[in-house]
């Protein structure tokens, strides 16, 4: 899928994508993380995907784009049917855990 970014992009291994734009070091760790687990089947940085994810927070809906989604294989190594949804942040707000909980009942 090519698109330009000025934004910083890491090569990836095992994402279904051969770059991820990364938005600071922490999300280059984790995406250094997905590439490396033997528990992910693949994965991709949510940039230009449009998954998003709907929440309540003080009575008003939002959507929130989560930073990563990965397969993840099971303990024998096949690919099951779930997924590991990813936002990686510094400080938690109190909209995160509205977010959180969003997350938990879109499954």
């Amino acid at each position: 899928m090519p698109f330009l970014t000025s934004r910083p992009c890491k090569a990836t291994q095992t994402s279904q994508l051969n770059y991820a734009v990364t938005d600071s070091g922490s999300e280059r760790q984790v995406a250094r993380a997905l590439d490396e687990s033997h528990r992910v089947g693949a994965w991709v940085k949510n940039v230009r995907l449009d998954f998003s994810i709907p929440y309540q927070h003080q009575g008003v809906s939002h959507s929130f784009f989560p930073d990563f989604i990965a397969t993840v294989r099971d303990a024998t190594g096949a690919l099951n049917n779930e997924h590991l949804v990813s936002e990686v942040k510094g400080l938690e707000r109190e909209a995160d855990r509205s977010k959180d909980v969003g997350a938990h009942l879109r499954r």
